[in-house]
């Protein structure tokens, strides 16, 4: 298991896409003002050359998934309500009140702005949400150490 762990994300894996992407983008450089094709061609290499890049991601983030499946379990299953409890121990009250003011002041710097156009109504309401979150997660680590 280990040894397909390492062959899918080890350094050579790393280097073989990033050489990879590296050689379609020169050859690319190299042919096109040859060639002069049309612009929508060159849309197409780069959407094919990040198509391979995040489908070799997906690939890789699924790996741990693959290699386990079939095994039986060794532990018992948890409940969901101690896994996001013991989730919450790993952030610190330093990170906790460190991202509420961050939000809070982008929140508050959205909802101060001048520019009513549909951008910033987006920006507030997604600052709201980011602040909203922020909340929520110091209410319930509150509750876990209270």
């Amino acid at each position: 298991m280990t040894a397909y762990w390492e062959r899918a994300l080890g350094r050579r894996a790393v280097w073989l896409l990033v050489g990879f992407a590296f050689l379609v983008f020169l050859f690319w450089s190299l042919a096109a003002p040859a060639l002069e094709p049309p612009a929508w061609v060159e849309d197409a290499v780069t959407g094919g050359v990040v198509a391979v890049i995040f489908g070799r991601i997906l690939w890789v983030t699924t790996l741990p998934w693959r290699l386990v499946r079939g095994r039986p379990a060794v532990a018992p299953p948890r409940h969901a309500a101690e896994m996001r409890r013991e989730m919450r121990t790993l952030f610190g009250w330093r990170f906790v009140i460190l991202t509420l003011i961050m939000t809070g002041g982008l929140f508050a710097h959205t909802l101060a702005a001048e520019d009513n156009g549909y951008g910033h109504w987006l920006a507030v309401a997604g600052s709201a949400i980011l602040f909203g979150f922020s909340l929520w997660h110091l209410v319930q680590k509150l509750r876990d150490d209270g």
